[in-house]
């Protein structure tokens, strides 16, 4: 939370994510301890994918935008939203006038790793 900034904190719709989940051998945090840390702080919802076979992603996407749709009926404003993750590691800068842009350069990179 410190290093996206948030607004408004308290409100700032939050969910835990333990990724990787078909690498439990290598886990350094077992399911029940993230669980339970989550419910130590406030209830918050945690989710567990693996996003290499796709296991639990749709949860977890229909659950933040559920909860982005409930704040913007609500009267929420998306200026509260972060506009930089600057403290994060592999820093992004968001930016919505570049959005196509953004998404043009990711098709392209999709097409030259394409085989067929």
């Amino acid at each position: 939370m410190d290093n996206a900034a948030p607004q408004n904190p308290d409100k700032f719709p939050l969910l835990i994510c333990g990724n990787k989940s078909d690498l439990s051998d290598q886990r350094a945090v077992t399911r029940e301890e993230a669980e339970d840390w989550c419910k130590s702080n406030g209830g918050l919802p945690y989710y567990e994918t693996d996003s290499l076979q796709g296991v639990g992603l749709d949860d977890l996407f229909n659950k933040c935008g559920s909860l982005g749709l409930a704040d913007f009926k609500q009267g929420g404003d998306e200026d509260e939203l972060p506009t930089s993750l600057s403290g994060a590691a592999g820093a992004i800068k968001l930016d919505p006038s570049k959005e196509e842009e953004i998404v043009e350069k990711q098709q392209e990179k999709k097409k030259k790793k394409c085989k067929c």
